[in-house]
């Protein structure tokens, strides 16, 4: 019987003794198994960098992409935005009524309008003196209200109580008839 004799090479990377059969050939070298697996793990870790970096490349290609996008729609929303706005304001501008010129309200028969023109009066004088007039005829020189509303002033009475409270009521149409009367019969004499 013959004994094969075992044949052993050394590693062309690593100079290690290993048996021909067990040698790889790698680019025209005889290498160990250790030395196949490190450049295999090497290679596995250059081909997962290269991969990591595509992957970080094509996504910051998609996000540029993404905020070209939105910044196009943001821009459209803005102008479609100012469109309409100024749409709104050419119509109001179009429509627009015509101002009142001038008012003509007989206080002395409006009597809703004269008494919230005296109530605000009233606010007013006190805002500025810090006490209610005695009458509401100071309304007037102090400009608290309109002339026009002195018209009306007969037609309500009016009672201060203290530098913040008063009484305003307006006079019964009869009242006022008979105040007018005794007023026409004083007149007379």
């Amino acid at each position: 019987m013959k004994i094969e004799q075992k044949k052993y090479v050394n590693c062309q990377r690593c100079g290690a003794s290993i048996l021909e059969q067990c040698a790889v050939e790698d680019d025209g070298l005889l290498l160990c198994g250790d030395c196949i697996a490190k450049g295999t793990s090497k290679q596995y870790v250059e081909a997962e960098r290269k991969a990591s970096e595509k992957r970080q490349q094509a996504y910051a290609e998609e996000h540029k992409k993404l905020a070209k996008r939105q910044k196009k729609r943001a821009i459209i929303c803005l102008l479609l935005a100012l469109t309409a706005f100024s749409g709104a304001q050419w119509f109001m501008a179009q429509n627009k009524p015509e101002p009142v010129k001038n008012a003509d309200i007989d206080f002395s028969k409006d009597l809703y309008s004269a008494q919230a023109l005296i109530v605000v009066g009233l606010d007013k004088y006190a805002s500025i003196t810090g006490k209610l007039p005695a009458n509401l005829h100071e309304l007037i020189i102090r400009k608290c209200v309109p002339y026009p509303v002195s018209k009306a002033f007969p037609l309500f009475k009016y009672r201060r109580i203290d530098n913040n409270t008063y009484e305003l009521e307006k006079i019964n149409a009869a009242q006022t008839q008979s105040n007018s009367e005794d007023n026409d019969a004083a007149k007379e004499k």
